[in-house]
């Protein structure tokens, strides 16, 4: 295995996404990621689009807008296209880089390759999906409660 493989492996399995995933289920996804440097202001993807790949966010920054309003910003380590992988409907969101960054596209297609062959690591990616878009929820739910008890 080269330095960069393992580094992707490695990677990916210390990401809260993919907790509890074997080794040998992260190496399948590693093989399959395509690195992507993207420029201040350039798009990784715009809403309205057809999802065909989960993004990891190695390096950098990026804004989440809707009908260019900012919704919210995140960080290295942070995956972005999983609802479209879920509920494959077009993307909702523009995801927008802030400052020069590096994404780790991965298909759709390497997730149903591993669903296929390794049904219990797919499974727990699921899950641990579910509950990151769980605990977005609860965030936004918060935000909501504040706003209305502070107007």
């Amino acid at each position: 295995m080269n330095g960069g493989m393992q580094l992707r492996r490695d990677y990916l399995r210390n990401l809260p996404l993919f907790g509890g995933v074997s080794l040998d289920a992260c190496m399948q996804l590693a093989q399959c990621i395509n690195p992507v440097e993207i420029n201040d202001g350039t798009a990784v993807y715009k809403a309205g689009e057809t999802g065909d790949s989960l993004y990891i966010l190695f390096s950098g920054h990026v804004h989440l807008e809707q009908e260019q309003v900012i919704l919210n910003e995140l960080s290295s380590g942070a995956h972005l296209g999983d609802l479209e992988f879920f509920d494959m409907a077009p993307r909702s969101f523009t995801v927008r880089a802030k400052g020069p960054c590096e994404v780790w596209r991965i298909p759709y297609q390497a997730f149903d390759d591993l669903r296929r062959s390794d049904l219990k690591n797919f499974a727990l990616i699921a899950m641990n999906a579910a509950r990151q878009m769980s605990r977005r929820l609860r965030e936004i739910d918060a935000e909501r409660v504040d706003r209305s008890t502070t107007s």
